[in-house]
Parts: structure tokens; C-alpha cells; sequence
């Protein structure tokens, strides 16, 4: 897949300021305001930066294998931390930052984040809620009497520069008990049609490509293979040293078929978008019946960001992309 060069304009950018000394939240707000799009669609947030400063794939490198799949039913799909073997290979694609620019940015995060000694308390809330109106990431604020407020940044430095003024924390959270048990509620009718949707679209994209189906054949091969051998250590009709040099071979070639088969999707990023939105919709299944508070830990196993569209309406966007709107029933002032 060729580079998209208003994609690596964009990218080049946000580096180039990172290393001016410009934050990953004032760089979000540079893009929102200029209303250039996220990678996905939607509104530019601190972790949208970050993950482009620290991805690998724009020097030209690849890290297979950044997800995995459970070996026990239900099968689902996980952050790979040391759960099983990752492939680093240098050079497998074009680059569009230089390596010595790449390797700058990495120092001055770590940098960066060696001097927070006494980091800024972080809520349920911080850098999750955005303003629909100019980007800007809301703060929380605190009234005389205790009331928790976010209000977006822009209006909070002068009010004529955004239209959009404070919003009740207690709302936010409201609205998130009303929506998950919407989604708890309706959760055949809403999540199960859009990850229907992405397989098809996925479908769509590899239909008639010989090269894709030569590769998709190669790894049912591959796998059946994997497969096959660990049947046979299960059973001790293989040296377990023999064995495991055989795993990693296929899983070295099941790796490399892999990143052929992300060079000939058209959206490379389709396959993790549909194993993100699979572990939302596992965790909504598994999740309580109903909800009768905030529950944080949920909040931030499902939510990604918040935008606030208006005084009386936001909009949660979940991981995997889907977004939800809710009214909110009362302002905060």
C-alpha cells in the first residue's frame, strides 16, 4: 500500500511540533481547530497524538503481533503483554519520519514523563472530553460548594471564544448509566449489526484479489499446521523441544503472511478495529445486568473520548468506533 501524502503531511507535522516542545494536548487542539480529520474520522485527543508519536509502522517498521488470541473459549483478542511471542522486522515498508527524528521524539516522552514527579490528579473524566465545537479538551473545576464541572478550555480562558460553557460531572456520569444499559438492553440489535457491517466490509475489500486469496489460503494452511503439531504434543508423540521449534517457525511465517495480508487491505487498520469493537461488545455482554451508579473501571474499558455537542447533549465514542448520543437532563452553572 502506497503512503497517502496528506495522511503523512499530517503525521510529519504533529512530530515536527512534538519536537518544538509543543504537548500532545495543545498539538490535538491545533488539528481540531484546523478541522483536519482523525485517523478513523472524528476529533484529535491527547492519545490519538501519543499513539502516532510512539507507532513504529512511520519509520518503516513493523511489530507483529501487538494482539493475541486466547487458547480458552470464549477465544477473544488481547493486548499482547509478553502473552506471546512479537516479531519486530525493520524496513518492511516505506518510511515517512526519520529514524533519528523517531528516536528524538521517543527521549523527549521519556523525558517528559521522568520530570512529572508530581503529575496532575488524574479523574475518570481527564482528557476524555472533548468540545464538538472548537476541539478544545475540557477541565474540571470545582464550585464553592463542592460541585464538579468540566468546562471546555476555550471558554474557560474567554467565554466569547466557544459557545459551549460547563457541564455537570454527575450528569456525565448519569448519562453513561443510561447508555450502557441501552446497550446491555439492545446489545443484539446495536453491537452484533455493526460488527456485521465491518465483516463485510472486510469481505468486500478481499473479494475477488487473487493475491489475497493465495494469502488467506496460506495462513489456513499455517494455522492448520500449528494446529496439528500442538495435537501431537498433547498427546507426547513429539519431543517438546522439536515442538516448539516447529511453533515458532510457523508462527514466524504466520507473522510475515500477516503484514502481506495488511499490504493488500486497503485499510490496513479494518481487522483491529473489528477485533476492538469484538472485546466491547464481549465486555457489555459480560458486564452487569444493569446499572445503578457510575462504575469506573467499565467507564474505561469502554469509553475512548466524550464530545460535547451542546449544554444538553454529548456523545460517547467507544472503542472500536461506535458512538452514542445522550441528552443530558440538567446544565451545570
Amino acid at each position: 500500500m502506497g503512503i497517502v501524502e496528506d495522511e503523512a503531511k499530517t503525521v510529519r507535522w504533529i512530530f515536527q511540533q512534538y519536537l518544538t516542545g509543543q504537548s500532545a494536548d495543545r498539538i490535538a487542539e491545533k488539528l481540531n481547530q484546523e478541522q483536519i480529520p482523525a485517523p478513523g474520522g472524528g476529533i484529535w485527543h491527547h492519545q490519538t497524538v501519543t499513539k502516532i508519536i510512539s507507532n513504529e509502522k512511520y519509520i518503516g517498521d513493523s511489530l507483529c503481533q501487538k494482539t493475541y488470541t486466547t487458547s480458552t473459549f470464549p477465544y477473544e483478542r488481547r493486548p499482547n503483554k509478553g502473552n506471546a511471542d512479537q516479531y519486530y522486522t525493520e524496513h518492511s515498508h516505506p518510511a515517512i519520519i526519520e529514524r533519528d527524528a523517531f528516536e528524538k521524539v521517543q527521549a523527549l516522552m521519556k523525558k517528559r514523563g521522568d520530570r512529572a514527579s508530581n503529575p496532575p490528579r488524574e479523574y475518570p473524566l481527564s482528557k476524555k472530553v472533548i468540545c464538538g465545537k472548537c476541539g478544545s479538551i475540557f477541565t474540571r473545576k470545582l464550585t464553592k460548594s463542592g460541585l464538579a464541572l468540566w468546562v471546555c478550555r476555550k471558554h474557560d480562558r474567554r467565554a466569547a471564544s466557544c459557545p459551549i460553557g460547563r457541564i455537570s460531572e454527575n450528569e456525565i456520569y448519569a448519562a453513561f448509566v443510561r447508555m450502557y444499559n441501552k446497550l446491555k438492553l439492545h446489545e443484539g440489535i446495536i453491537l452484533k449489526p455493526a460488527l456485521a457491517q465491518l465483516h463485510d466490509l472486510n469481505n468486500a475489500l478481499q473479494r475477488d484479489n487473487p493475491a489475497m486469496l493465495e494469502v488467506n489460503r496460506a495462513i489456513a494452511t499455517a494455522s492448520e499446521q500449528s494446529y496439528k503439531v500442538s495435537a501431537l504434543r498433547s498427546r507426547g508423540l513429539l519431543d517438546e523441544a522439536a515442538c516448539s521449534a516447529k511453533l515458532l517457525e510457523i508462527e514466524a511465517k504466520l507473522a510475515e503472511l500477516r503484514r502481506e495480508r495488511r499490504r493488500l487491505l486497503k485499510n490496513e487498520d479494518i481487522e483491529e478495529v473489528m477485533d476492538t469493537l469484538r472485546q466491547t461488545a464481549d465486555i457489555i455482554h459480560n458486564g452487569p445486568e444493569r446499572l445503578e451508579s457510575f462504575d469506573e473501571a467499565l467507564f474505561a474499558d469502554l469509553v475512548e473520548k466524550i464530545t460535547v455537542d451542546s449544554q444538553t447533549r454529548i456523545r460517547f465514542r467507544l472503542y472500536g468506533g461506535m458512538e452514542l448520543t445522550e441528552q443530558l437532563w440538567e446544565v451545570g452553572r
